[in-house]
């Protein structure tokens, strides 16, 4: 039996002997065993089962796990076995990959991909429209918790065309799922293709459901999820997506020159048809020219449809898809920051917030359905925030947390350096901290009376967080200026005397290779698991410019910039893993 092997069984199979085997292979895996077939010269594999494993598993990928299922018969009284099905499967350490969810699963495969978009946000957390559209969610037995914790993907499954119907099919699935139990797997995932339905009537045979309107399916592990209990008679089938993909098909008058024209000229060619023209006009996939327009992301054409008075009947019809003109103009918008060049960004670190179109659009739609439209929904609307409590509408309560979490760790750790419990790897993280800073300060950055006042100004950036306002220069010094008149921050005062800034401080805290790090360690917090998800988790560049402008070009660049950061932020993450807030 093969090292590799992590599930073994058999079974009667008419005269013969059924063995269901599973073998894994991740990074633990490949860096203890390796494998030591040479292909090169021709050779034959030392074990071709071992040798298949490998094919699929690749060491760039140190957060995926393969694993291959074969189906053997073997005569009772020996012989040479057969293979008569098998299986394919790996599974994904969400939590490691989440700032890069996209751009990972695009690189492992367009399945991957197509999961990871249709069910979960960027950061590999369920979409909320899944569970909270009352149309959209479909049975609803799958919430949010689909979302946590690691990720089983069942790719394939194939059983010789003489076997099936016999159950082989079946038997595999349940070894897979004694595997994704054994290796405290919470949901196995499958995305079967249009022409498999044989294979969707298997899965749901044994326990898989439907997740939302998707064609994605998924089995619980544990037996008490409310899927398990669903009968698969009450699965409801997924949307047709046909629709989503025929832009420039569409037959009705109003929506065909939408689809053909910019705004600009559809507009005109749109005001010159007759009064009795139908503005609620309908495609077999419910689009209306309101959803189109909204779709399209056009203020132009919006307006021009809700000045018609009809229109207003289509302001809360929904598509086949369960998209009403709101939501459609919302996932238009989320795909172009997202996916702007088609393919998943790897990160949003040059995004500055949504276009003044999509605004616009927002509001004339919210308008329509006379919902208030006011300043701070305005803010939420620009950045995507989807909790209703960002501050400044791009500041997500995670965030928060996670910078607060930094900002008070990291003056601990500086006070430590100047105090009894002192040691050389906390004057080294210490040393790494004040790395950022130009070298005209390079004498004095080193000294008590600086550190303990850059310590002290941290603390009061944190105060202006915890009041709810994204620290600025002007913000922070207005804070200092209180605290002098009250008699306090002296030693902030002899920082600033000896050539220290706000900027430095908040440069500090919000760049954003340093975020990515730290936040690793913060994440796994009790008290930052109960925050609510929002879509603004990962924003810190526009964060970074809201708090601290264009001062990065403010100050000459520091001669330390050749110490690996990560090294530095490393050394610091190690002293911070074990604390609690």
């Amino acid at each position: 039996m093969s090292k590799l092997c992590v599930l073994r069984g058999r079974s009667k199979f008419k005269d013969q002997k059924l063995v269901i085997e599973f073998l894994k292979c991740g990074p633990k895996e490949a860096n203890k065993w390796g494998h030591c077939c040479k292909h090169s010269d021709d050779s034959v594999c030392v074990d071709p089962i071992e040798c298949e494993l490998f094919t699929y598993y690749n060491p760039r990928f140190t957060w995926r796990t393969v694993i291959i299922g074969h189906a053997y018969i073997e005569p009772v009284k020996g012989g040479k076995r057969k293979t008569v099905g098998t299986l394919l499967a790996d599974i994904i350490d969400r939590e490691t990959i989440r700032d890069v969810w996209y751009d990972h699963m695009c690189a492992v495969s367009p399945i991957h991909l197509l999961i990871a978009g249709t069910l979960f946000d960027r950061q590999g957390y369920m979409d909320p429209e899944l569970y909270d559209d009352e149309i959209k969610k479909g049975s609803g037995v799958f919430g949010k918790e689909i979302g946590e914790g690691r990720l089983l993907h069942l790719e394939s499954i194939v059983v010789d065309k003489d076997y099936r119907r016999q159950g082989i099919g079946a038997k595999l699935m349940s070894g897979l799922h004694k595997v994704a139990k054994k290796e405290q797997v919470s949901f196995i995932f499958a995305f079967p293709d249009t022409e498999t339905q044989d294979f969707v009537a298997c899965a749901r045979s044994v326990g898989y459901r439907h997740v939302a309107r998707t064609r994605v399916i998924a089995y619980a592990v544990d037996q008490q999820h409310p899927s398990r209990k669903l009968d698969k008679s009450l699965d409801p089938e997924p949307f047709a997506y046909y629709h989503q993909a025929h832009l420039f098909d569409y037959s009705t008058p109003v929506c065909l020159v939408i689809s053909r024209y910019i705004p600009k000229f559809a507009v005109q060619i749109l005001q010159k048809f007759p009064l009795d023209t139908d503005w609620t006009e309908r495609d077999d996939g419910g689009m209306t020219p309101l959803h189109l327009a909204a779709k399209g992301i056009s203020p132009e054409l919006l307006m021009f449809l809700l000045s018609k008075e009809t229109t207003y009947a289509c302001i809360h019809q929904r598509t086949t898809f369960g998209d009403t003109p709101l939501t459609a103009l919302k996932s238009s918008a989320r795909r172009v920051r997202d996916m702007p060049m088609g393919i998943p960004a790897p990160n949003l670190d040059n995004w500055r917030g949504y276009a003044e179109d999509y605004v616009e659009c927002y509001k004339l739609l919210i308008s329509a359905m006379n919902e208030p439209w006011d300043e701070e929904l305005e803010k939420r609307v620009r950045f995507g925030c989807s909790c209703g409590h960002c501050l400044e509408g791009v500041m997500s309560p995670r965030v928060k947390f996670y910078i607060l979490a930094y900002i008070y760790e990291s003056a601990r750790i500086i006070k430590t350096r100047w105090g009894a419990e002192t040691n050389e790897n906390i004057a080294k993280v210490v040393s790494g901290i004040f790395a950022h800073l130009p070298p005209t300060l390079s004498d004095v950055s080193s000294e008590e009376p600086f550190q303990r006042g850059f310590a002290t100004l941290l603390e009061y950036i944190g105060i202006c967080l915890e009041e709810n306002e994204i620290p600025t220069a002007d913000k922070v010094g207005k804070k200092l200026d209180w605290y002098r008149d009250m008699g306090e921050g002296e030693d902030t005062q002899r920082y600033l005397n000896l050539g220290g800034t706000i900027n430095d401080a908040l440069s500090y805290l919000f760049a954003g290779c340093c975020y990515k790090t730290w936040s690793a360690v913060f994440k796994e917090l009790d008290e930052a698991k109960e925050i609510p998800h929002c879509d603004n988790d990962d924003l810190i560049t526009p964060v970074r410019l809201f708090a601290c402008g264009t001062m990065e070009t403010e100050r000459p660049k520091s001669t330390l910039e050749s110490i690996p950061l990560d090294a530095v932020l490393g050394q610091m993450v190690d002293m911070l893993t074990g604390y609690h807030f």
